[in-house]
């Protein structure tokens, strides 16, 4: 297989799933296993899967430690700091928040890590 072949393959797959992510996270229907989009370790982080005027939605949701008022930093390849979002409403698979800084607008993609510095301790 070529490189360009791998890459457009590579490529097709990242659209396809952020695709049915975006469909389960506008439906609040979970189509697809998001287990693989959070990295739950010592960073949590995820994805942005879509945008509508502020709100934006990421991978990972109660399941992966996601709550209400956390904080992500959205950051994008060659970009660097988009913008941070406080989390308002938490489902088992993803998460939306609100934009509460940043010159840029987040897209999906963009990937999204909890600043725990600023993110309220949970009792």
């Amino acid at each position: 297989m070529t490189m360009h072949v791998a890459r457009a393959i590579a490529t097709s797959d990242r659209v396809l799933l952020l695709l049915l992510a975006t469909a389960a996270c506008t439906s609040g229907k979970d189509h697809t296993d998001h287990s693989g989009e959070l990295n739950a370790g010592p960073e949590l982080r995820g994805f942005v899967l879509s945008i509508r005027d502020h709100t934006v939605c990421i991978s990972g949701g109660s399941r992966d430690g996601v709550r209400e008022g956390d904080i992500f930093v959205v950051e994008r390849i060659m970009v660097g700091y988009v913008g941070r979002i406080k989390i308002t409403s938490v489902d088992k698979d993803h998460a939306v928040g609100i934009r509460i800084a940043g010159l840029r607008a987040p897209e999906p993609g963009d990937k999204a890590t909890r600043d725990d510095a600023n993110t309220p301790v949970h009792r």
